[in-house]
């Protein structure tokens, strides 16, 4: 497969200034791994690390040493990520990290490795030393343009880190930094991960980045890579929800506006944002990308963001690492923690998955799937509302600061179609004394003691908006 696209873009360079994709494969030299000093873990980690690393069972990923760059530097493979593609990291392990620790994960740029960002900058050395660890993902293949299994190569890469490091590092402090391709990559990744139980980036660092795909292939003047049946298989026209996927704003078929009903950067409501660009930076639209971006983080419902999103305007005209400051931009995420939900959150679904404390069950796949939702933990209440192509919500309760021990309400708003056919409430012990709908009492749900979960059966005939549930 990814030889196919080797010899495909070869032949077909898609951005210009772009650099060779040989470039980096033969950068940093590895060697058997040996203890490193300073950092018991790191020690542990190294002579624990001569085969597998971890596989919980015989179907699950395996994680493989390949070796070292240089002091506490690893290069590493997973095989089994469930994508057809192994997916090659870097891992950096500070000698003396803080504790809890924060996470940097650096996406890289077009037509290179993983070690683009150990060869071409300073961030593996500098928040090592701040006692960082440092994670940079390959992303399936060097091409990937943040397309969907590339984001699952990404997932399972983070899963095993932090399965593995468990409670060193600090979940709250997970901050991303990606350049071009990598900066639109790690953006689409972001937007679409954001489940309470997994890993979520607190803050974010776009240098550049390809934040619409679907743009890039209607503007440039060659999109063969991405008509390629490893890649998107085609124009947006044949493949739209693929290219909405890899992308955090959509800005297509119109050229000059971002399409507000795929939108995956409303998921980013919480999330501090940082842009960087080089003002006469000419590469194929991505700084009309970044411009269009930051004009959308400063309108409605944005402006209530708990962050003001920054931007870093240079005077140069280089597409490069290089315009970035390394040190001034690992204090400006080093400050943000992750923050929880306030107020009414609004929610792009893209599949079935976790959103927040929210599982979703579409009604139609590969169609996007939007909600909102306000938690009241005072009053115990939660709404939902504005919600399309969605069969069932599962509400976390706990998690989304709700009290399956006292009266709980859930209040549906106006939505568009039908209402969901079911929302269920996790955390349930026992069954409830009463539910009502409306001011009735009714039998339209259901209780799994096994589970533990209350099903509301949402989409009844007299649509009542509010139900009460009386442990």
């Amino acid at each position: 497969m990814y030889s196919a696209l080797l010899s495909l873009i070869a032949m077909t360079p898609l951005l210009a200034g772009a650099p060779s994709m040989q470039a980096q494969g033969l950068g940093g030299q590895t060697s058997a791994p040996n203890g490193v000093s300073g950092n018991p873990r790191a020690s542990v980690f190294a002579n624990e690390a001569g085969g597998t690393l971890w596989n919980s069972t015989s179907e699950s990923p395996q994680v493989m040493l390949l070796g070292r760059l240089e002091g506490s530097i690893y290069s590493l493979r997973i095989t089994g990520t469930g994508t057809g593609w192994d997916e090659d990291f870097l891992l950096g392990i500070p000698p003396e990290p803080l504790e809890p620790a924060p996470l940097l994960v650096l996406f890289h740029q077009y037509s290179v490795s993983e070690r683009d960002t150990y060869i071409k900058t300073s961030f593996f050395k500098e928040a090592m030393q701040q006692g960082w660890y440092v994670l940079a993902p390959l992303g399936a293949h060097q091409l990937n343009f943040g397309i969907e299994y590339a984001q699952r190569n990404t997932e399972v890469c983070l899963n095993w880190v932090t399965d593995f490091f468990g409670g060193a590092l600090d979940s709250e402090r997970v901050y991303g930094v990606g350049y071009s391709m990598g900066g639109g990559w790690l953006m689409a990744y972001a937007a679409r991960h954001i489940d309470s139980s997994g890993v979520r980036f607190a803050a974010l660092l776009n240098h550049t980045g390809t934040l619409s795909v679907a743009d890039i292939y209607a503007r440039c003047p060659n999109p063969t890579l991405f008509n390629h049946p490893e890649m998107f298989g085609g124009p947006p026209s044949t493949n739209e929800i693929g290219y909405q996927r890899a992308s955090v704003m959509h800005v297509w078929p119109q050229a000059d506006a971002v399409d507000l009903t795929s939108d995956l950067a409303r998921n980013l409501h919480q999330v501090y944002i940082e842009s960087w660009y080089a003002k006469f930076d000419n590469t194929c639209r991505l700084i009309f990308q970044s411009l269009l971006f930051n004009r959308y983080l400063l309108a409605s419902p944005y402006l209530d963001q708990r962050f003001t999103s920054s931007v870093v305007e240079l005077m140069t005209g280089l597409h490069t690492w290089g315009i970035l400051d390394e040190a001034q931009i690992l204090d400006s995420l080093g400050r943000v923690r992750l923050q929880p939900n306030t107020g009414t959150t609004n929610i792009l679904a893209d599949r079935d998955a976790r959103y927040h404390h929210i599982d979703v069950e579409q009604l139609t796949p590969d169609v996007l799937s939007p909600f909102r939702f306000n938690c009241q933990s005072q009053e115990n209440r939660i709404f939902l509302d504005q919600m399309e192509n969605i069969s069932r919500l599962v509400i976390h309760a706990e998690d989304a600061g709700l009290e399956p021990g006292r009266p709980l309400r859930v209040v549906l708003g106006p939505t568009q179609g039908a209402q969901p056919i079911e929302i269920a409430i996790t955390g349930y012990r026992g069954r409830p004394l009463t539910v009502q709908r409306g001011t009735q009492t009714t039998s339209w749900w259901s209780y799994d003691p096994q589970s533990k979960l209350i099903v509301l059966e949402a989409n009844n005939p007299n649509n009542y908006r509010t139900w009460t549930i009386t442990p």
